[in-house]
């Protein structure tokens, strides 16, 4: 409608021409010559050429021709101001398709708020550097690779992750790349994921959440995700603080500048700002800040000063990703309010750690005393203050601890302070952190005399060492088993007729999500019931879509009861009364129960059309649904030895009072031994990365731990 039907189809068919001619075509700098102005040929060959470099496919022939007329408008605005600037220059990079209001809604995410601010003269830890001529932090090793944001508006995110990236290098000499989808996932109070966020409220979340995991450990997927606190990961980085630069003050920020990088914002709203491809950048932009990035250096060339800054819109844009902003502008907030708004994170360094944690000890000491008349209490806080700044790089074998750390009093304070910088715990008193320490140790001494005896699984030291078991069952289980619910007719079981094959593993034909943590909150039924209907809407539509617990949790509470427990059937018939379950990503967890948001703005939902019992007690039976999808199945999980489960097949001790909701996703035998892969939620760190297998045909109608009980499965209509 919006081309004639002439015009579509010479169009049509002059691409279906050129889109064989033009993939070897060479770009200038500035990704077009003055030839291929000239005719529609041209253009046509331009765009096809244009599209093979940056890998462009469209859906549709209408699309692909909305796309045309967008690139040849886009080109157009190229062309006229790169005849009138001379300083920059504009190119057809990747964004040439992209109108500039969809690139701004895409590429943008900036939330300002200057109340958070804290600039008083005080706090300004640079006020007294001199400045040297010229910074460049790349060529000192304090910058990681360029990396790129995606249409998510986490640009914040990106801002914030350079600058501790540089500080952390230039205080330890290890320059590592952080990861980003951290804050988008977990840094949720005040930010707002891909929808905008600031870098002050990110460096306060890193603070307070013990340090920031790689990048390599917690990926960027472009996309929000689920907050996974519990990342498989020994190491985080972390900052002690952070420092804003007194505002509209060219001079301050670079002597802030001179010491590491920083997060600044800016405005990049202008047009010109999505075409940049190199030079000095002076052209036409406001102050209304809107975008987040990272100043990495300043300089001059050609009687020209300009502050270098990162951006995280991939190599392909501006020079290789980076932009150089013109300063000395004779305006105060500088070029786009590039110092309106500039801030950088504070690490203490390892040495005056140590002389703080050895001096704090005396006074730690004397605390002690009081509050324990025991020598050994004196001891105990002298020695954690001391290893406290040893231990942070402690190595941890597969199951967490060595039979060296069981030798000395010395060791075992050392194995705790590792196992503490591991897993980010943080304790609110010297006392606490006593108490903790002997159940750790008895957790230990359990974990160490099963090891010498079992040989088909082992245990390991993992987040749950420091909680006693009643404290482990209280928290983690909160299944509400009712048989009356139970509907396990031989008509209504739908898979009885099936053929077992040898294995089935779920998780590998994509069918099974990541690994969730639902916290201390007893809502295991919730993500056992979520599992399984994600496996049928991957089964039947081809898409995997993670589910919203928190929905059952806050909303589906005539049966169920949130934190305090529930059933899977009962979940599964308020999922087909409420006409399906919302997204995770429109309905997030919270690790706590909420108030009921049945009004959510998401226009998808997955739906299921019923669900079937597993007949009980009959393993063959479980395994054959277990083959068609995964089930929501209910196991006592309240041993010890499930608290610190870490690898191999489970054959441990347990009954069959049911007490914790789960998922079976699969099947196999490994060395001769049968086992069934169930998927807990108790987050990555648990077992085989948030899984276990355990041992099955063992000669129990029950199975082991009771697994064979009450399995259940969703239904859905293709």
């Amino acid at each position: 409608m919006a081309f004639s039907f002439s015009k579509a189809l010479v169009l049509a068919c002059s691409f279906c021409l050129f889109a064989s001619l033009a993939f070897g075509r060479d770009f200038s700098i500035v990704g077009y010559s003055s030839e291929d102005l000239k005719s529609m040929d041209k253009l046509i060959e331009l765009f096809e050429s244009w599209m093979s470099k940056h890998g462009k496919i469209y859906q549709s022939i209408e699309e692909k021709l909305l796309r045309f007329e967008i690139f040849k408008d886009n080109l157009k605005h190229i062309d006229e101001r790169n005849k009138v600037v001379s300083n920059y220059w504009l190119g057809l990079n990747e964004f040439a398709d992209l109108s500039h209001q969809e690139f701004k809604n895409k590429y943008l995410g900036l939330k300002v708020d200057y109340s958070r601010r804290r600039e008083s003269p005080e706090e300004f830890t640079y006020k007294d550097v001199e400045l040297p001529k010229s910074v460049d932090w790349r060529k000192k090793g304090a910058v990681a690779p360029v990396k790129n944001q995606g249409s998510c508006g986490s640009c914040w995110a990106f801002s914030t992750v350079a600058a501790v990236e540089g500080i952390n290098q230039i205080v330890t000499g290890n320059l590592t790349s952080l990861s980003e989808q951290e804050l988008i996932d977990c840094d949720r109070t005040y930010n707002n994921g891909c929808n905008g966020g600031l870098m002050d409220y990110a460096f306060s979340f890193i603070v307070e959440n013990g340090g920031l995991h790689k990048e390599e450990d917690y990926p960027y997927i472009m996309e929000e995700g689920t907050c996974e606190m519990t990342k498989e990961e020994t190491e985080v980085v972390t900052i002690s603080g952070y420092h804003d630069v007194p505002q509209n003050n060219e001079q301050s920020l670079l002597k802030a500048l001179a010491n590491q990088p920083l997060s600044v914002a800016i405005e990049a709203s202008g047009r010109d700002f999505q075409f940049y491809s190199g030079g000095v950048f002076d052209g036409h932009c406001g102050s209304d800040l809107d975008h987040g990035v990272a100043a990495v250096g300043y300089g001059t060339a050609k009687g020209v000063d300009y502050i270098i800054v990162k951006n995280s819109w991939g190599s392909k844009w501006g020079e290789k990703g980076y932009i150089r902003m013109r300063r000395n502008i004779g305006k105060p907030e500088g070029i786009c309010g590039i110092y309106k708004m500039a801030s950088y994170p504070t690490k203490k360094k390892c040495p005056f750690f140590l002389i703080l944690s050895l001096f704090s000890c005396i006074h730690i000491s004397t605390t002690i005393t009081m509050a324990f008349s025991s020598s050994k209490a004196l001891f105990l806080a002298c020695s954690f203050c001391l290893f406290a700044s040893l231990a942070v790089a402690g190595d941890f074998s597969i199951v967490g601890y060595s039979s060296e750390d069981l030798k000395s009093m010395d060791k075992l304070i050392e194995l705790f302070e590792s196992w503490m910088s591991r897993h980010g715990k943080i304790y609110q008193s010297i006392e606490e952190k006593l108490h903790r320490f002997d159940i750790f140790k008895d957790n230990l001494k359990h974990i160490d005399e099963r090891n010498k005896v079992v040989s088909n699984y082992w245990l390991g030291l993992n987040e749950f060492a420091d909680l006693s078991h009643q404290e482990f069952k209280n928290k983690y289980l909160g299944l509400k088993v009712d048989y009356s619910r139970r509907r396990e007719s031989p008509e209504e079981f739908t898979y009885k007729d099936f053929e077992l094959p040898k294995s089935v593993d779920w998780r590998k034909k994509g069918a099974v999500t990541q690994v969730k943590n639902q916290g201390s909150c007893g809502s295991c039924w919730a993500f056992s019931t979520v599992a399984a209907v994600e496996g049928i809407n991957q089964i039947v539509t081809g898409n995997l879509t993670s589910l919203s617990e928190q929905e059952l949790i806050d909303c589906d509470r005539t049966y169920n009861n949130g934190c305090n427990g529930g059933l899977m059937d009962y979940a599964f018939s308020f999922i087909v009364e409420n006409g399906g379950l919302h997204k995770e990503e429109d309905y997030p967890y919270i690790m706590e129960e909420g108030t009921c948001e049945m009004t959510k703005e998401e226009t998808e939902v997955v739906t299921i059309s019923g669900y079937h019992d597993v007949p009980q007690n009959n393993e063959q039976s479980l395994l054959k649904a277990l083959v068609n999808q995964p089930l929501s199945v209910a196991i006592e999980a309240s041993g010890r030895d499930f608290q610190f489960y870490s690898g191999g097949v489970f054959d441990g001790h347990c009954g069959s009072d049911l007490d914790h909701g789960v998922a079976a996703v699969g099947y196999g035998t490994s060395k001769g031994v049968d086992y069934i892969i169930v998927k807990n939620s108790w987050g990555s760190k648990w077992g085989e990365k948030g899984y276990i297998r355990m041992r099955r045909n063992i000669g129990k109608p029950e199975g082991i731990c009771g697994i064979y009980k009450m399995a259940s499965y969703p239904t859905k209509k293709k």
